[in-house]
């Protein structure tokens, strides 16, 4: 295995025309030293906020801080069930339930506007009475701070299920 071993030093001398010096000091940084004097730290460059919602860039890294604000990863997500309690969430302040039916993601971080997609899915525990077929989940209001769906059966009357889990994806404020 190959590998390149610099030892740890104060500044060097200023490098000759044309030649730059690369040298670790005792703070566990790498800098470099250029032709003119100049010090300079050596690193990667973070993606900032701006760089990830514009998402062209690819001379910068992306960050675990920094991930969540690019256009096709998801805000917000939660499974809940129906009185209000979220299973496992991100993002999800609080679920509430709006009545039979009725349920809302509370975003802890909210979108910078109402024009974000939301995908509402639902999960039954098998054995329900006849003729309560759960079929349709429909988003009906989406608030910069929330999305509230309503749970509706074959005959669209409301109905609750045993679990409610939400997605959205958008730009955050």
């Amino acid at each position: 295995m190959s590998k390149i071993i610099l030892e740890e030093q104060a500044s060097p001398s200023t490098p000759s025309a044309a030649n730059v010096a690369l040298y670790p000091k005792s703070d566990g940084l790498l800098y470099s030293m250029d032709d003119a004097g100049t010090e300079s730290i050596v690193t990667a460059a973070s993606a900032t906020q701006a760089q990830m919602e514009n998402g062209t860039s690819t001379n910068v890294f992306v960050s675990p801080g920094r991930q969540q604000y690019h256009e096709s990863a998801a805000k917000g997500w939660a499974k809940a069930a129906m009185d209000g309690s979220a299973t496992i969430s991100y993002n999800v302040t609080s679920i509430t339930d709006g009545g039979t039916g009725i349920v809302s993601a509370n975003w802890a971080t909210d979108f910078s506007g109402t024009n974000h997609a939301d995908f509402i899915g639902v999960v039954y525990t098998p054995g329900g009475a006849a003729g309560t077929t759960r079929i349709g989940h429909i988003v009906n209001d989406a608030n910069a701070g929330y999305t509230s769906a309503n749970i509706v059966d074959g005959n669209w009357g409301l109905n609750d299920p045993t679990y409610v889990m939400f997605v959205a994806y958008g730009d955050q404020a």
